[in-house]
């Protein structure tokens, strides 16, 4: 995680040198601890991994429903009100992951958002995947209603955690094609280039190009051969 984002809430934003908040002119003035609270909010934004802040779980240690699967539990090291240690580490490492192997640059807001909910993605993935993972059963039998004698009616449905997860698969492969990611995007998009008229007609002219070159080739070989 970026330094900026291991300061400390009471910090005070002057010794940190954050600039003043701009508002529109149509809004109330704020507060002094409010401007305080934008100042901080706005540093923390500006960080590489800012768009993240809000992303990781708060720990809670022996209350935490994923605590069976959690290497920072079973060794004794989870930070019981603190944000999820693991789930930091993923972010942060699928992030400069993801940015290096598309070659995003960190700096152009709408690929960054965008790898961001992709992450986001993959956390919710991978939260399900803990869940069914301690829970181990894919099928739960949910009440659906109750008899008057106050007997329990029971259907059984697949586990909720697999519906979330698949629609964040879904997600995350609609996420992947806006960013031109798969081999798959990547040659539909040479084709949709080839389509463009001048493109096309440039297109034409280099292989007629590269042809025409082959042919004076060989008959520089041939006439060569003869003359000899």
């Amino acid at each position: 995680m970026d330094k900026e984002l291991m300061v400390r809430p009471n910090a005070p934003s002057q010794a940190l040198d954050i600039p003043e908040v701009k508002m529109p002119a149509t809004w109330p003035e704020p507060s002094e601890k409010a401007r305080e609270a934008m100042r901080l909010a706005t540093s923390m934004f500006s960080t590489k991994h800012g768009l993240f802040a809000s992303v990781p779980l708060v720990c809670k240690g022996d209350e935490c429903p994923y605590k069976e699967t959690c290497v920072a539990y079973m060794y004794g090291v989870a930070p019981k009100g603190e944000r999820c240690p693991v789930e930091i580490a993923n972010i942060t490492q699928r992030f400069d992951q993801y940015c290096k192997e598309l070659d995003i640059d960190s700096s152009k807001m709408v690929n960054v958002g965008l790898v961001k909910e992709l992450i986001d993605c993959e956390i919710m993935i991978e939260r399900c995947n803990q869940l069914l993972a301690t829970e181990g059963n894919l099928i739960k039998d949910v009440v659906v209603g109750v008899s008057e004698a106050g007997t329990p009616f029971y259907r059984p449905e697949i586990h909720k955690a697999l519906d979330i997860k698949n629609n964040n698969m879904r997600r995350k492969n609609d996420i992947l094609q806006l960013l031109n990611s798969t081999p798959k995007d990547k040659a539909k998009t040479e084709d949709a280039r080839l389509i463009d008229p001048s493109i096309y007609a440039a297109e034409i002219l280099r292989k007629f190009n590269e042809a025409a070159n082959t042919i004076d080739a060989e008959y520089t070989e041939v006439t060569d051969e003869h003359s000899d």
